[in-house]
């Protein structure tokens, strides 16, 4: 929780801004911290050293809270080398991979957020790689100007339901749910009822879909979710889907909290972690 106090694009750069300067003082004079404002810095130099990507900083003043995000494509599973592979034939270059994987787990890319994951790459450099993504039709730009951002296309999105990632439950990764997931390649179906795809949407729920940004108000997010949910019960991944977001932030930030103020509900509420849990609201 506390959104950064100074912009994201100056993060890393020398000085910083504390909440409460006192506690910040007799910290670093205790050595419990290290020198203002070298946090960042450090990470990013000594991730590069380690050949790894450099962490995604995402500051959000609306919702107060900052989230780091630490990208582990270095060391790939089978299935997301397989989901890879659908790309084969557009010749990708290394850095747009590392865009692709990106988008898949963040749901969203822009041009900082390139040039971040492939140092040494400037402005022009990242935009050129971003539009041709696009021509290829695997992204979908969004915004212009300054706050330009990328989303994946219907083609991206449906690429990604074919090799789904294993469900996880939010403050708990890596724990089956109770009993042994499916296959990759075998989506989750409500009880009953075949899984739909992204563009049966109503129209009007599909426009306010295109309409998302990627900053939007976390209580517009929520509306449309309530909207998504209100049409019809749909599993957490199904949401993060539609929205173009990462399943686990989804599950963090929205849907938990929407089951504890009464939101949502269940469709198993004696079962919080049955594999097939989906969420509805009361006219659903």
């Amino acid at each position: 929780p506390g959104h950064s106090l100074i912009a994201e694009e100056r993060l890393g750069q020398p000085g910083s801004e504390t909440r409460n300067p006192k506690i910040a003082a007799v910290m670093h004079d205790l050595r419990f911290a290290e020198n203002k404002g070298s946090g960042i810095r450090v990470m990013r130099e000594q991730m590069t050293q380690q050949n790894l990507s450099a962490p995604y900083f995402d500051s959000d003043r609306t919702g107060n809270r900052f989230v780091v995000t630490l990208l582990f494509h270095h060391f790939l599973p089978e299935e997301v080398i397989e989901w890879l592979g659908q790309f084969r034939d557009e010749n990708l270059s290394p850095d747009e991979v590392k865009a692709l994987l990106f988008l898949r787990e963040m749901g969203a890319i822009n041009n900082s957020a390139y040039r971040d994951l492939n140092r040494g790459v400037d402005t022009l450099d990242a935009s050129k790689h971003l539009r041709r993504l696009c021509k290829v039709g695997l992204l979908e730009k969004k915004a212009t100007g300054a706050d330009t951002y990328y989303v994946g296309t219907l083609r991206f999105v449906h690429s990604t339901q074919k090799f789904a990632k294993p469900h996880e439950l939010p403050g708990k990764p890596h724990e089956l749910p109770g009993k042994p997931q499916e296959l990759p390649g075998k989506p989750q179906e409500l009880p009953g009822k075949p899984q739909e795809r992204l563009d049966t949407l109503p129209e009007a729920l599909h426009r306010k879909i295109q309409a998302l940004k990627r900053k939007s108000k976390l209580t517009e997010i929520m509306e449309l979710i309530r909207e998504l949910c209100d049409w019809r019960a749909l599993t957490s991944r199904q949401v993060a889907e539609y929205l173009n977001r990462d399943e686990n932030y989804v599950l963090r930030t929205f849907l938990a909290k929407m089951i504890d103020s009464g939101q949502l509900s269940y469709i198993y509420p004696n079962e919080p972690t049955h594999p097939n849990q989906a969420y509805k609201t009361r006219n659903a």
